[in-house]
């Protein structure tokens, strides 16, 4: 029933290439809104996939208060490294449009002033 059910969404919303569509805008409108706040990628552009994208712990970021903070919004992100290095990711796929991203990064935007940080640190 579920995999009936995923690809009725998928017809209704035109097929594969227009999810795909979709997906590349969501990560598009994410990497560009976290880039002008300050955050960096974990990997070069040329590796990322539309699916999630990893981005640096920035030092002063408290990251349990970014984390609680977002998930009181609205906004779940994945926390944890998969790597050595400090980094978080955050999903493009699902139930979400650019209009959900937008809204995203104006919760980070919120969370980073009520932290009291203008600039992040790398």
């Amino acid at each position: 029933i579920a995999l009936s059910s995923a690809l009725e969404q998928l017809k209704k919303e035109g097929g594969v290439n227009k999810r795909n569509k979709r997906y590349t805008n969501n990560y598009t409108t994410l990497v560009s809104g976290m880039k002008k706040m300050g955050f960096h990628c974990y990997l070069n552009d040329n590796l990322h996939s539309t699916i999630i994208v990893s981005f640096h712990k920035p030092k002063n970021l408290n990251f349990n208060f970014f984390y609680q903070n977002l998930s009181k919004l609205g906004f779940v992100i994945y926390p944890g490294s998969i790597t050595t290095q400090e980094t978080f990711r955050i999903g493009c796929i699902g139930n979400i449009y650019p209009k959900n991203i937008k809204m995203l990064l104006e919760a980070i935007k919120k969370t980073l002033v009520k932290m009291h940080i203008k600039y992040l640190s790398n």
